[in-house]
């Protein structure tokens, strides 16, 4: 199993992101709150660059409108893990979409082949 080291949820803004986001490559989650204070991913995806891809994703400019509604209708949530190796990226990201069962907003199925990875 690759272990990855996640870090916490954080509430979805630009504060945040800014504050706790490092220009590094990673893998990442968007989850919304679901009940008893647990929360469901809605996006999962990767990046070279995780702060400037999460600000792309809170601003006027997404274009994906399921995660553009989820976030302007819901107090949403992101957690990340750095990942510097793009073949890990790809695979981590696969298996996290496979694992939360296709998230609602991701429309595309990632290319890479799933690995056993952690998810907490």
């Amino acid at each position: 199993m690759l272990k990855i080291e996640w870090s916490e949820y954080y509430e979805l803004n630009d504060i945040n992101i800014k504050a706790k986001v490092q220009e590094k490559s990673g893998v990442y989650r968007m989850a919304e709150p679901i009940t008893d204070g647990k929360v469901q991913p809605f996006y999962v995806g990767q990046a070279e660059e995780l702060c400037t891809r999460l600000l792309q994703h809170i601003s006027g400019a997404e274009q994906n409108s399921c995660i553009k509604k989820t976030i302007r209708e819901k107090k949403c949530y992101f957690r990340f893990a750095y990942v510097p190796k793009a073949e890990e990226r790809n695979s981590i990201e696969r298996a996290l979409y496979d694992h939360f069962d296709k998230p609602k907003c991701n429309a595309i199925v990632p290319p890479g082949t799933a690995i056993d990875v952690n998810f907490e």
